[in-house]
C-alpha cells in the first residue's frame, strides 16, 4: 500500500467551487489564496515538499473546460507525481460519470495519492477508492442541486424585471436600487446609443455610422478605437433598449465530435426565450424601435439559391493586424482578395492567384520539412525548437530552485528576515510554477502522424491547383487541415509585398 514519502514528488491542485464564489461575493477572503496557504501548512505537517501548483482560474463543469485539470491528469498518468494535495476530492471533478471515471482511473493506474486535510486516499485501497468515488458521486448531486437553485433564483429575478447579465449593454451601467439589480443610463454613452438609432432611422447605413463615430474619435464598445457593423447590428436589434430583460436568449447545443468522445458545446439562439418588462428606463421608444426593425428587415439581402462560393479562403485567411477576413471581388474579370475599408487598419489587397501561389509554395516547404523529419527526426525544425525550449525552461527552473535554496541558507544565517524570505519564496515559486507549466505544455515532435500529414498537404496542394475543384470543396479541405492563415501586406498604393503565415491543425 502506498504511503506518504518525505522525498516524494508532490503538487497542489486549487479550484474554486460555486459556493466559494458566492462567499467571495459576500466579502470573504479570496478562496485560492486561502486554500493555497492551508495546503502549504498541510505539506509542512506531513514533512513533504510541494514542487508545483495547478491553479484553476476558470470555473468549468467538465474536464475539457478546465485546462489546469487537463495538465494535472496528463502529469498523473505519466507517473510524474507521488501525490496530489487538494482541499477536497470534490475539487478534482464535478462533471458527469465519464469525467469522474477519467479522474478515478488516472489516479488508480498511476498509483498516485490524493491528499486532503481530512483524509489521504490510497488508490490501492479498495475502501479508499470506494469512498473517493462516493465523494465524487455526491459532489455531482450537490452540484446539480446548487445549479438548479441558482437557475430558479435567476429566473425569479428576471421575472421581477432585474437585469442579471454579466455586462451592461452599451448605453447603460449596472446598478443596485432597493436591493434589485437593474440598469441606469450611462451619461457618456446613452446619448451615443440614441444617436445610433436616430441616424439609422434617418437613412444612414451601419457602415456609414461606424465610419462616422470612428473618425470622431468616439470609443467603440469594449474601448476599441474602431466601430464595426456587427456591434451596431446587435445594438439596433436589442430590445433591452425598450425596457425588456431576458432569460436564455441563447442556449447551448451539446453534441459529440467525430471521435464520439469529445463533447462540443455551441451557443445557438433560443427560439423561445423568456422576455419580461425590466425595471430599467428605456433609451428608445417602442415606436422608433419597431421602425428600425422594419428598416433592418427591408435592408436584409435575400438569400440566393445555388450560391457558388468563390472565395475558397473564406473563414481561413485573415488580416494579421485586425483579424478580419479578406472578401472576394473581381476587377476586370481578375479575382481579388480585398481588405475591408478601414481608417485604422489599411492593408493592401492582392489577387487570388498570388495568394494561391504563396499558399502552395508554403505548403510544399512544409511537406519537404516533414519528409526530412520522417527520414531523420533530429534534423527537423520542430525537434530543434523543442530541444532549445526544453533547455531554456529547465535552466530557468534549476536557477530558481538554486536561488530558493540559497534563500533558505540566508534565512538560517539571519541575513534575511522571515518577511523577506516569504516574499522571495513566493516570487521564486511562482517563477518555478510558470516555467514548469510551460515546460509541461511543450509537445515533443511526434512522427507517427507525419505520413498522414504529408498525404493531406499534397491533397490540398493538388486541389488548390485544380481549376475543376469547386470553391466549396477547396474551402472544406482547407478548413480540415489549416487552422488559419495570417495575411500581411503594405498599405494601399505601396508595392505588393504579401506575406503569409500558415497555422496547421
Amino acid at each position: 500500500m502506498s504511503s506518504i514519502a518525505r522525498g516524494g514528488r508532490y503538487c497542489k491542485y486549487l479550484r474554486k467551487s460555486r459556493a466559494d464564489e458566492l462567499r467571495e461575493a459576500m466579502g470573504e477572503m479570496e478562496t485560492l489564496a486561502k486554500h493555497d496557504k492551508a495546503l502549504d501548512e498541510l505539506a509542512s505537517r506531513l514533512g513533504i515538499e510541494v514542487s508545483c501548483t495547478y491553479r484553476e482560474i476558470v470555473s468549468g463543469e467538465s474536464i475539457q473546460d478546465r485546462p489546469e485539470m487537463q495538465k494535472l491528469l496528463a502529469a498523473v498518468r505519466s507517473g510524474e507525481w507521488d501525490g496530489v494535495l487538494t482541499m477536497e476530492v470534490e475539487r478534482l471533478s464535478r462533471g458527469d460519470s465519464t469525467d469522474q471515471g477519467i479522474v478515478g482511473k488516472a489516479f488508480l493506474f498511476s498509483d498516485t495519492l490524493i491528499i486532503t486535510p481530512m483524509k489521504v486516499y490510497d488508490p490501492r485501497s479498495e475502501s479508499d477508492m470506494e469512498y473517493f468515488e462516493f465523494g465524487l458521486f455526491m459532489s455531482r448531486r450537490e452540484y446539480k442541486a446548487i445549479n438548479k437553485r441558482l437557475v430558479n433564483g435567476r429566473i425569479a429575478s428576471v421575472r421581477e424585471g432585474q437585469f442579471i447579465g454579466k455586462t451592461a449593454p452599451y448605453g447603460y451601467r449596472k446598478a443596485v436600487i432597493d436591493k434589485m439589480k437593474t440598469l441606469v443610463p450611462d451619461e457618456a454613452t446613452a446619448p451615443i446609443l440614441k444617436e445610433i438609432f436616430d441616424l439609422y432611422e434617418g437613412g444612414m447605413t451601419m457602415r456609414q455610422i461606424a465610419r462616422r463615430f470612428s473618425r470622431m474619435g468616439i470609443p467603440a464598445p469594449g474601448g476599441q478605437d474602431e466601430w464595426v457593423c456587427t456591434s451596431l447590428s446587435k445594438m439596433l436589434r436589442n430590445d433591452v433598449y425598450i425596457g425588456k430583460v431576458h432569460w436564455r436568449r441563447y442556449v447551448y447545443k451539446t453534441t459529440l465530435a467525430d471521435d464520439n468522445v469529445t463533447v462540443v458545446k455551441q451557443s445557438v439562439p433560443n427560439s423561445a426565450p423568456l422576455i419580461y418588462d425590466g425595471l430599467h428606463e428605456p433609451l428608445v421608444t417602442l415606436e422608433q424601435f419597431e421602425r428600425v426593425q422594419m428598416a433592418l428587415k427591408d435592408n436584409k439581402a435575400p438569400k440566393k439559391d445555388g450560391t457558388v462560393l468563390k472565395n475558397h479562403y473564406s473563414r481561413v485567411l485573415v488580416c494579421a493586424k485586425c483579424g478580419h477576413g479578406l472578401r472576394y471581388d473581381e476587377h476586370r474579370a481578375n479575382p481579388y482578395l480585398v481588405h475591408r475599408n478601414s481608417d485604422f487598419c489599411r492593408t493592401r489587397s492582392t489577387t487570388l492567384a498570388k495568394v494561391d501561389d504563396a499558399v502552395v509554395s508554403a505548403l510544399r516547404d512544409m511537406v519537404s520539412d516533414f519528409e526530412v523529419e520522417l527520414s531523420d527526426p533530429s534534423r527537423s525544425l520542430r525537434a530543434k525548437r523543442f530541444e532549445a525550449d526544453t533547455k531554456r525552461l529547465t535552466a530557468a527552473i534549476e536557477a530558481a530552485k538554486k536561488s530558493l535554496g540559497d534563500n533558505y541558507d540566508r534565512l538560517e544565517r539571519g541575513i534575511l528576515s522571515e518577511t523577506e524570505f516569504v516574499d522571495r519564496r513566493e516570487v521564486l515559486n511562482r517563477r518555478i510554477d510558470e516555467a514548469t507549466a510551460e515546460l509541461e505544455s511543450l509537445e515533443a515532435p511526434d512522427t507517427s502522424d507525419l505520413d498522414q500529414k504529408i498525404s493531406n498537404l499534397k491533397e490540398l496542394i493538388a486541389a488548390l491547383r485544380d481549376k475543376n475543384v469547386s470553391g466549396m470543396s477547396k474551402n472544406k479541405l482547407l478548413k480540415s487541415i489549416v487552422r488559419r492563415i495570417e495575411y500581411r501586406n503594405g498599405e494601399p498604393g505601396s508595392p505588393d509585398q504579401m506575406q503569409l503565415e500558415i497555422f496547421l491543425k
